[in-house]
């Protein structure tokens, strides 16, 4: 079965809808569904513009890529555009024809058991990981998180473009873990890289899946569902850990001898919010769910910036706040590029080909050669 057959079989709506949109008769769509008859070169470039994938694409065989059939049922369950699914399905593809041993990633399934929804339990969730996997730390910033997710568990953390709608994703297959984050503010992705983290920890099941998310809401109180709630939650808990923002909270009083019942203002907020790496909003969010700033007091502070100042960002700007830390997206696992590089060696490969494989530039490829050490 081709991926043609099968999106337009599954498709969601009546057939009446595809046969409007792309004039295509109701009974030719039919047959081509069973398979009577192959589509017309203009009826594929229609059926291409209607589903928003190219025309490679919907003449892939399922049957050829196992791994990518679970991937491309979600676009039909979901609704999520073909032309995103396929974006993160050919990088994932790419690293699974290099064979690289997957018993390097951590077993999350086995060190992390699943645990209801709550924001308790996203709590102890976020600590654990920093126990785990930050020394015990629960006051420094994670501003290295996939720095920590590649090196220290095996994940492959990705920028990649999903689109318009698309924020993140995250996937196990085949035991890889891979999470994914589109290019966009980077105090936002950093907390997009965590929130999908969330759902690898206590998402997945038993066996591979596919999470997407099309819009990521920093107001949890904005947010449908338990588990893009929790998700939200544990990366919020996990970015500002309570500790870390008592502590910055009362050193930023003692310098600005601001009394210690005042009401917390938007100039602590920036500050915090560029030692830790992310959003105003996200910060300001985080203190409301601790109650140290009251209910709607998030959505109210962030508004006065914006209409006072453009935004927040503009606002610490002028304060001449310290910068917020960049966060390097840029790492793969070691042992994945060293396995590449290999092939490289071994002459299965090109160059060129493992960094499109990859996604990186021929640069990028040979820093990676001189980091590992290799001549």
């Amino acid at each position: 079965m081709r991926l043609l057959h099968h999106y337009i079989s599954n498709y969601k709506h009546p057939l009446s809808k595809i046969s409007k949109k792309t004039g295509i008769a109701e009974n030719v769509l039919n047959s081509i569904i069973t398979r009577d008859r192959l589509p017309t070169y203009p009826e594929l470039k229609k059926l291409s513009y209607f589903f928003k994938a190219p025309i490679s694409t919907l003449l892939k065989k399922l049957e050829d890529e196992k791994q990518a059939n679970f991937l491309y049922r979600k676009a039909v369950d979901e609704n999520v555009s073909i032309s995103d699914i396929d974006r993160y399905n050919q990088f994932i593809t790419c690293v699974l024809e290099l064979e690289c041993d997957s018993n390097r990633v951590a077993p999350i399934k086995e060190v992390f058991e699943i645990v209801d929804n709550t924001y308790a339990n996203a709590e102890v969730l976020a600590r654990k990981f920093r126990l785990l996997f930050f020394n015990g730390n629960m006051v420094d910033p994670l501003i290295d998180l996939p720095k920590i997710l590649s090196e220290k568990l095996g994940f492959i953390v990705k920028v990649l473009e999903g689109g318009n709608r698309v924020d993140g994703a995250s996937a196990f297959v085949n035991n890889w873990v891979f999470l994914f984050v589109s290019p966009r503010f980077i105090g936002r992705m950093l907390f997009t890289l965590a929130h999908e983290l969330a759902h690898i920890l206590n998402h997945h099941g038993e066996g591979d899946f596919i999470h997407l998310d099309e819009k990521i809401y920093e107001n949890s109180k904005n947010v449908k569902g338990d588990q893009e709630r929790f998700a939200n939650y544990f990366a919020s808990a996990l970015l500002l850990p309570i500790q870390g923002i008592a502590k910055m909270l009362n050193t930023l009083r003692k310098i600005q001898k601001i009394p210690p019942d005042a009401a917390i203002g938007d100039i602590e907020i920036l500050y915090i919010a560029r030692f830790y790496g992310v959003s105003f909003d996200v910060v300001a969010n985080r203190l409301e769910m601790l109650d140290l700033i009251p209910e709607g007091g998030s959505y109210s502070l962030s508004q006065k910036l914006k209409e006072n100042h453009g935004s927040a960002e503009k606002r610490a700007n002028e304060l001449e706040l310290p910068s917020r830390p960049i966060t390097n997206f840029d790492i793969l696992p070691s042992f994945l590029v060293q396995k590449a590089l290999m092939l490289i060696d071994q002459g299965k490969y090109s160059s060129e080909r493992i960094a499109q494989m990859l996604q990186i530039s021929i640069h990028r490829l040979m820093k990676y050669n001189a980091e590992l050490g290799r001549k």
